[in-house]
């Protein structure tokens, strides 16, 4: 996983604490031990986020939950930090109304306490053009008491780009 999110992530002081946290940590994988409970919702969340259900998500989520998407505010006019559930859903609903998922491969979640991580390998299909787009992100969660408050997401910015391209350039919002 520290090699994608060294391809992904451009500057060094990130690689540097994500490859701390993988180090020094004993991570397990989700559903195991202690972690489970923090399995099911990450889990419950990825099944919700999957059918496109976003009210069932927000169940998850605690009012002042943070999303920060980390890619160029260039490549998606939402990038950035958004805070408040209510926010984050609003966005969310926004970045995945133009796409069909094709397939969303969450399978290796890891836990740990009070955070986790996932590369996740996606498809989605432009339902105006047709085109589609085949790539991997990384999801890094702070857990609190076994719930989710904040989700970091790293996007391969050059296959993003790439696509946007093949739609034209742009992004609905």
């Amino acid at each position: 996983m520290v090699r994608f999110l060294c391809k992904i992530i451009p500057w060094t002081e990130g690689i540097l604490t994500l490859r701390l946290l993988f180090m020094h940590v004993r991570i397990r994988s989700a559903g195991k031990g202690a972690m489970s409970r923090s399995g099911a919702i990450l889990n419950d969340i990825y099944d919700a986020y999957r059918a496109k259900n976003l009210d069932w998500l927000g169940t998850y989520l605690p009012d002042d939950f943070c999303h920060v998407l980390h890619i160029p505010a260039t490549v998606h006019p939402l990038a950035g930090l958004c805070q408040g559930k209510k926010a984050v859903l609003d966005r969310w609903r926004v970045c995945i109304a133009p796409y069909e998922f094709l397939s969303f491969d969450t399978s290796s979640l890891l836990i740990e306490e009070d955070r986790a991580a996932v590369e996740i390998a996606f498809h989605y299909r432009h339902k105006i053009t047709g085109e589609e787009l085949m790539t991997t992100k990384a999801n890094i969660w702070v857990l609190e008491e076994g719930w989710p408050v904040k989700l970091s997401e790293y996007y391969d910015v050059g296959a993003l780009q790439a696509f946007l391209r093949t739609i034209g350039g742009k992004i609905e919002v």
